[in-house]
């Protein structure tokens, strides 16, 4: 038995890119066929019973003041008692955990660019490096020469879209572009910042759907907690 891609996507909870990308990283089970993907059901199936249960995801201010905490950061947009619940709650979290309940951090989108501006596109002013291309900095064991991804405003995004021909319809993306949506958080979460900070990236790295690149994510997150619970 078969599911189609959007079916899959639907029970999986993510996108249909994602889901086509554990295709191609033999994840899944799958073939094209008249213009649509379909999927081994049976793998759908374990893959959904091996994803932790998502709870009730964190609002984006919050999303950010817990990775901003985590990184040795001070949120500045919170409150005293917001800070206060949420360095319990990082107490108890794990890797997973964590990167399920900041999923709604920003607007997430699988792009393709032109080689040859993969780097440019990445130091553009108003964007910061995070994942794959600020990996080594924050302390993960992983390294791509042919991916990137950034953080970014609304603006700046319509801008490099436009300034690099930016596309969201390849099957074969290589940068991930992250635009947080509010402009005022985007403001203090990006600032003059180059890259993002270690917890922010970590989670990055875990929503990954090469496991590898996961695997270094989760590592990093461990530590990161590991430090922050003996803080």
């Amino acid at each position: 038995m078969e599911l189609t891609s959007h079916e899959a996507a639907d029970r999986l909870g993510i996108g249909q890119r994602r889901v086509r990308r554990l295709v191609a990283d033999g994840t899944l089970r799958g073939h094209r066929f008249g213009g649509v993907w379909h999927l081994d059901r049976d793998d759908v199936t374990r893959r959904q019973a091996s994803t932790p249960t998502r709870g009730r995801p964190w609002s984006e201010r919050i999303c950010w003041g817990g990775l901003w905490l985590l990184s040795g950061l001070t949120p500045d947009w919170l409150g005293d008692a917001e800070k206060s619940r949420l360095r319990k709650r990082l107490r108890e979290t794990t890797p997973q955990a964590l990167a399920l309940a900041v999923r709604q951090r920003a607007d997430v989108e699988h792009c393709r660019i032109l080689p040859t501006y993969l780097e440019t596109a990445t130091k553009d002013q108003g964007g910061a490096g995070a994942g794959v291309s600020a990996a080594l900095a924050a302390g993960a064991d992983i390294l791509s020469m042919d991916l990137a991804e950034l953080y970014c405003d609304r603006r700046t995004r319509e801008q490099l879209f436009t300034r690099f021909a930016i596309t969201t319809t390849s099957s074969s993306p290589n940068l991930t572009v992250r635009t947080i949506e509010d402009p005022a958080l985007a403001r203090a979460v990006l600032a003059t910042r180059t890259a993002m900070p270690a917890a922010v990236v970590a989670v990055d790295l875990i929503e990954s759907a090469d496991a590898r690149t996961t695997h270094a994510g989760t590592e990093l997150a461990a530590r990161l907690l590991a430090d922050f619970r003996r803080a």
